[in-house]
């Protein structure tokens, strides 16, 4: 079976949605020809022609094209696929793959991109934006055999725009091999801190970051380690002031990009892992936090879905400052008794679940039944 992968980001081999051009497709490509369609990469040089092979090895090859802007898209060369798995979202990426796809044999992954445009509104941008998918989406509906989701949201979204439940097909986005190596290696030893919780999140207003500020703010002998990019200088500027208004200045610290080896200090070192989001895809760091030992506490606005099973994430509605304290309280006291235990067993889960092996599995399966 040949399966050809087509990303709008030339960077295969790490980070989270591009695992799936990456790891998964080295997985897949064991016992089937793989190709991926990409862009190149940023900063190289302009390539000589519209677009360039790489074979990786005898079973899977990279097709480069220049970077899409407007007037420039670049165009698949999709002929001789059995499937072609469209990832991300970029609309009109979307439409011209959907155009040259094998009749019912095109699976759409939009990786959480939609997800901040299906809830409430957040002015007129995604309004717009939002009023586009919904002319957009039913042209191409027809075309799309499966969408691969990674939230409930993201599935009720989609239904709303007239996708049919039974081409929604749930799986939660794969997670570095990598990282679960080092976390059964044990690759630092770092004490835990009673009292620190870490949020790992761009400073965007759709993360709500404010609302872990104000929880940690009533629960003295916590503090909050917040790593992610200021992408929205004003909204970082709010929360610096923010931190100044509750006098909790010396307690929450603002790190910045980190490093993998930082990310995982900071993990190993906390008793939790924060994610207050508004709106968020499955939430990638709640299954990092979970192999380093972080017991996640996420908003009803997260997609990861673990809770039946294990008991976490530990899970409030979104907004309800209170019950997010009080969730962090209980785990300040019960970590290693409690909470240690259910950590373990979700670690256990992403091994078993998530790893690019067993989604390539799914994948695989969901590939298969196309062309039955």
């Amino acid at each position: 079976m040949r399966i050809d992968f087509v990303s709008a980001r030339w960077a295969p081999f790490v980070g989270g949605a591009e695992i799936v051009a990456g790891e998964l497709a080295r997985e897949l490509s064991a016992t089937n020809e793989v190709v991926i369609h990409t862009t190149q990469q940023a900063g190289e040089e302009e390539l000589r022609s519209r677009w360039e092979p790489v074979a990786v090895d005898s079973n899977l090859t990279v097709l480069r094209y220049r970077p899409y802007g407007p007037g420039r898209l670049f165009f698949p060369r999709l002929a001789g696929a059995d499937v072609v798995h469209m990832h991300g979202f970029y609309r009109p990426l979307v439409v011209e793959v959907a155009r040259r796809a094998p009749k019912g044999r095109l699976v759409v992954q939009p990786h959480g991109a939609l997800t901040p445009y299906l809830a409430e509104s957040q002015g007129l941008r995604a309004e717009l934006r939002s009023a586009v998918d919904r002319w957009v989406l039913p042209r191409v509906l027809s075309r799309v055999a499966r969408f691969v989701t990674i939230s409930p949201s993201e599935a009720q979204g989609l239904h709303r725009m007239g996708v049919p439940e039974a081409a929604c097909v749930s799986l939660p986005g794969p997670i570095r091999q990598s990282l679960i190596d080092r976390a059964g290696a044990g690759s630092l030893e770092i004490d835990r801190v009673p009292g620190r919780v870490a949020l790992v999140a761009r400073l965007v207003p759709l993360k709500s970051v404010e609302q872990a500020i104000e929880a940690v703010a009533g629960l003295p002998g916590f503090e909050l380690h917040i790593a992610g990019d200021a992408e929205d200088q004003e909204y970082a500027e709010d929360l610096a002031a923010l931190c100044e208004r509750l006098g909790v200045r010396g307690r929450v610290r603002f790190l910045g990009r980190l490093s993998p080896d930082e990310l995982e200090r900071l993990l190993r070192s906390s008793i939790a892992l924060v994610l207050p989001s508004r709106a968020d895809g499955w939430g990638l760091v709640v299954a990092e936090a979970l192999l380093f030992g972080a017991v996640p506490v996420v908003s009803s606005g997260v997609g990861a879905t673990l809770d039946a099973e294990i008991g976490l994430p530990l899970r409030y509605a979104w907004g309800d400052v209170a019950a997010l304290r009080a969730h962090l309280a209980s785990v300040g006291a019960r970590y290693f008794d409690l909470y240690r235990p259910r950590v373990s067993s979700g670690a256990g889960w992403v091994e078993s679940r998530m790893s690019p092996k067993a989604i390539a599995s799914a994948l695989e399966e969901l590939y298969r039944a196309l062309g039955a």
